[in-house]
């Protein structure tokens, strides 16, 4: 319906305005893409598009953002949507204005209007690939680029607070939130030889269930592909425990714009789990009978002794073979 398609397009709306067009009213014109998309899908003139927008506006602006398609409107927007540069899901970045408090744009409180598309795939939960498009908007005062999940500032990249709906593991792909938290309780409760060969299951395990949906509804001209590769699911391991790791904190996850991916994360990590190892686990001071052993040795003295867990294949945690070693390893191959 008209209503239901306004309301999934409301930031495509938003976004070509003028400045001076406020962000909380609905605007009083609709920018040409999406003029041409619904004449098209909801077979009506362009002049009636324009006039139902005039009189339904105000009821669009007020619903919540729609994150849920009908098949048919998955369909509109394969045929009439594409070609225009819109799909069912097109990530934004959470934010409108600079947040940059030196920056002259910041105190203006002028919006972001400078954009950038981008082709992406989305890896959700239930739907399987789908093909989408993300929108970067950049600064043009102090040039740092917001982006879906996080915003870059020369070499720095800052993650916006809370959990992200999609969690972006590669330049084009993202996973949905509700899919990474499916592969991380995988990893909990699954019998797996290791980390490694699990992560390669849930990439398998993925690529099987894309089996299940229609052909006819692939997007084949759709630039990237739907597969979905081993180091992506790690990324959206280590990504989604950080951020988590950070919101319980109430701080932002920063971490450096440059290298590998994989690489980015290493400072962190290793921080994290100093972090850990020192205050991080409540279970560290205690003490009870059921889980120390105290005993007399021979020369008459009281000892006591703690139960620990000592392969580290085990936990997937490979370690030196020189005791209390505390370099890292070179490798984690056995």
């Amino acid at each position: 319906s008209f209503l239901h398609c306004t309301k999934i397009l409301k930031e495509d709306i938003l976004q070509p305005q003028p400045h001076h067009v406020s962000i909380f009213r609905a605007p009083p014109f609709l920018p040409a893409s999406v003029t041409s998309f619904l004449a098209a899908s909801l077979e009506m003139p362009p002049e009636a598009v324009g006039v139902l927008w005039s009189l339904v506006k105000d009821i669009v602006w007020e619903l919540p953002s729609s994150t849920e398609a009908s098949a048919d409107d998955e369909t509109a927007f394969r045929i009439y949507g594409h070609e225009l540069g819109l799909t069912k899901r097109t990530l934004y970045p959470p934010i409108k204005i600079c947040t940059n408090h030196e920056c002259a744009a910041w105190q203006r409180r002028s919006l972001l209007k400078k954009e950038e598309p981008h082709c992406i795939v989305l890896f959700t939960h239930s739907k399987g690939a789908k093909p989408g498009w993300t929108i970067h908007l950049k600064c043009q005062e102090c040039n740092t680029n917001y982006q879906a999940s996080y915003s870059v500032n020369g070499a720095v990249q800052t993650y916006y607070r809370g959990m992200p709906q999609y969690i972006q593991v590669a330049n084009h792909q993202f996973i949905e939130l509700q899919l990474a938290m499916h592969w991380m309780d995988l990893m909990q409760i699954a019998y797996v030889f290791s980390l490694t060969s699990h992560t390669t299951n849930c990439a398998n395990l993925y690529a099987i269930a894309q089996t299940r949906y229609d052909l006819g509804d692939s997007d084949d001209h759709w630039q990237f592909g739907n597969t979905l590769m081993t180091e992506q699911v790690w990324d959206c391991f280590t990504l989604l425990a950080l951020l988590d790791d950070h919101q319980q904190r109430d701080e932002s996850l920063i971490v450096p714009h440059n290298g590998d991916q994989k690489n980015c994360f290493t400072g962190t990590m290793y921080a994290r789990n100093a972090r850990i190892m020192l205050q991080g686990q409540d279970e560290l001071p205690h003490t009870c009978l059921r889980c120390m052993c105290i005993f007399k040795s021979p020369d008459g003295g009281l000892h006591r002794t703690k139960v620990i867990v000592t392969d580290g294949l085990t936990v997937g945690c490979p370690c030196c073979a020189i005791p209390w070693c505390k370099n890292p390893l070179d490798n984690n191959w056995l």
